[in-house]
């Protein structure tokens, strides 16, 4: 039996070059589904062989944040990173910042919301989504609000969203 060990990089494509084999394209995949497909590029290719990977280090990612933060600009985070994290990176939110109106434009050209206050208090993940390489996180100046007194959970300043109702912040 004779074993190997070879230290290949992932290149800004998304695909790593194996010797004798090519381009592997792993961009998007879990770990697990990479090392799925590498183990199949080798059981096409070589009877016999079987292939394994490990992560090194973790890529870093590019993400630009802008608005309502201390330090706006480019940030460089460690994937996976949620938006919640370049918000800190970039310093924290200003005292006049939204943090239910966020919004992260993609790449690709989609845009996605992030309301991190539902995130902190109701724990959505789907309120603080991941983040890839090059996208923009949009922080506005929160504009509508409420202030809570009395007999409630959980007194204090609430900031409204489009699509809420009275009830469900005092729920």
């Amino acid at each position: 039996r004779v074993t190997a060990r070879v230290t290949i990089a992932v290149n800004a494509e998304g695909s790593i070059y194996v010797p004798n084999l090519g381009h592997v394209p792993v961009a998007g995949l879990t770990l697990v589904e990479a090392r799925t497909r590498l183990s199949e590029e080798f059981d096409r290719r070589y009877r016999g062989v079987r292939a394994d990977f490990t992560l090194l280090r973790p890529r870093r990612i590019l993400v630009h944040v802008a608005g309502e933060v201390q330090k706006p600009g480019l940030v460089e985070l460690q994937a996976p990173a949620r938006v919640s994290e370049a918000v800190k990176t970039a310093g924290g939110f200003t005292s006049r910042a939204s943090r239910r109106n966020l919004t992260v434009q993609r790449v690709r050209g989609s845009v996605e919301g992030a309301d991190l206050e539902r995130y902190a208090t109701l724990g959505l993940p789907a309120e603080n989504p991941y983040l890839d390489n090059g996208d923009v996180v949009r922080v506005p100046a929160s504009t509508l609000t409420i202030e809570l007194h009395g007999e409630v959970t959980r007194p204090g300043l609430f900031e409204f969203r489009p699509g809420d109702r009275l009830s469900g912040i005092l729920a």
